[in-house]
């Protein structure tokens, strides 16, 4: 009989849909019909399908069916043979999931040795700068306007550059306009006006909104020498002497942590 007369039989035991009794009896006539035997190994051949666990067959009938469906990856009969057979069935879930894996260990490698980029998300880490817009003093009203122009969604960096083109010397929009640099990453720009602030203290304090933000400057002024890697001893004995400064609680003290990991 031609083994596409058995395909049904053959498809329920490899399913395991058959009942135990009839299983058996398939298992028996296996092992004694060589006929059906051999329309058996064809169909597994034909269709590809997946050997059934070796328990369910006696030994030498379990091996010589293995060596006759895959003569080419049969060594020596053995347990191993099943796993190998798995392996070569789910190799392309098996695939995926390793290159999962190597992508995950790879980024964690790659962060831990590189836990920032300077220059690319830097910016972020900036502290903003005091906001004046609701000065009420009437000689406030040049500093107020350059807060609000950069408190708009984006800082408008044209109209603070026209303000502080007005300036002869340092004003409070420059003071605005080196925050708004920093905050696009405009780093190269940000930097001279920043130290220019630094070096303005007095000025910066005489304005009642803004006292106080001394140790922000030099934390901000910090994050633009390390996105331009200014200078990195220098950094780091900055980086020490504010830590002294600032209170346990302070955000400031996140930002100097994530500043002195950097390389």
């Amino acid at each position: 009989m031609h083994d596409q007369n058995y395909s049904d039989t053959f498809s329920a035991f490899l399913s395991g849909t058959m009942s135990p009794e009839t299983r058996e009896a398939f298992r028996r006539r296996l092992q004694q019909d060589k006929v059906f035997k051999r329309a058996f190994i064809a169909y597994l051949l034909r269709t590809g399908a997946s050997l059934p666990p070796e328990s369910r067959f006696d030994r030498n009938t379990a091996q010589e069916i293995y060596a006759q469906v895959n003569p080419a990856r049969y060594e020596k009969p053995s347990g191993n043979y099943l796993l190998r057979q798995q392996v070569r069935e789910q190799w392309p879930r098996i695939a995926v999931a390793a290159s999962i894996l190597i992508l995950v260990a790879v980024s964690a490698l790659w962060y831990i040795s590189n836990p920032s980029d300077p220059g690319s998300n830097l910016a972020e880490w900036m502290i903003d700068p005091i906001s004046m817009e609701r000065a009420s003093a009437t000689e406030r009203q040049f500093f107020e306007k350059a807060s609000h122009f950069y408190y708009q969604e984006n800082p408008q960096v044209d109209s603070l550059e026209a303000l502080a083109a007005v300036c002869t010397s340092f004003c409070i929009p420059k003071y605005y306009l080196a925050h708004a640099y920093l905050k696009m990453a405009k780093y190269d720009q940000a930097l001279p006006l920043l130290e220019s602030c630094l070096g303005n203290l007095d000025y910066i304090n005489q304005v009642p909104q803004l006292q106080g933000s001394d140790t922000d400057l030099r934390i901000n002024t910090l994050i633009a020498r390390s996105a331009l890697k200014k200078d990195r001893e220098n950094i780091l004995h900055e980086i020490e002497q504010l830590e002294k400064l600032l209170p346990p609680n302070d955000p400031g003290r996140e930002v100097l942590h994530k500043l002195r990991r950097l390389k």
